[in-house]
């Protein structure tokens, strides 16, 4: 049996916006961030978005699901952060909505998108 890894530098837009599936598995901890952890990541967005440099979101170890090679990944480390990045994505896209249904600077909420 050959085993092999890819490493490789993705941004989390190359992760979610890849139309694949990431899978969980059972045996991984239960989601436990706290309040102070989603304030530290918080923090760190705006201090990236300050100094304009992109943010180390730490290593996610990736397997691909043998059922389905090519559209699903199980997620081995890292599931904490994925999981909280996507609900900042899904929470971030769900106010852009919001805001351009309302009018409210439609033009610059649009380019958002």
């Amino acid at each position: 049996m050959k085993n092999s890894f890819n490493v490789s530098d993705a941004t989390f837009y190359d992760i979610i916006g890849n139309n694949k599936i990431y899978k969980i598995p059972q045996f991984q901890r239960d989601y436990s961030w706290s309040k102070e952890n989603w304030e530290d990541l918080w923090n760190d967005f705006l201090s990236v978005e300050e100094a304009k440099n992109p943010h180390y979101m730490g290593s996610i170890v990736l397997k691909i699901d043998d059922k389905n090679k090519d559209d699903n990944f199980i997620v081995v480390d890292g599931q904490q952060r994925l999981t909280t990045m996507t609900i900042y994505a899904i929470s971030t896209i769900s106010v852009l909505e919001e805001l351009i249904e309302k009018n409210i600077d439609k033009e610059n909420n649009q380019q958002e998108f």
